[in-house]
């Protein structure tokens, strides 16, 4: 997975209260989804305009040494050169 798939890949989020509760986004897979739900795990998708977080990164690739950055698209803004 490169670093933009890895960015962009559907997330999850646990609200601990009494009771945990797995808030998910649209895209996440509806197996692991299913799976938590008969461990007895409450289940819950966040509407499309919400997202979990924001995550920019940069790395450097071990093959060529080439530097990747990328941008949550969740949010606005972007990678950028220098």
């Amino acid at each position: 997975m490169d670093i933009k798939a890895a960015i962009d890949y559907p997330r999850f989020s646990i609200k601990f209260n009494s009771t945990a509760e797995v808030f998910y986004e649209y895209g996440f897979p509806f197996y692991l989804i299913k799976d938590l739900e008969r461990k007895g795990q409450q289940t819950q998708r966040m509407p499309l305009e919400k997202f979990l977080g924001n995550v920019n990164a940069v790395c450097m690739t071990k093959q060529t040494e080439e530097i990747l950055a990328n941008a949550d698209h969740r949010k606005s803004g972007g990678s950028a050169g220098f």
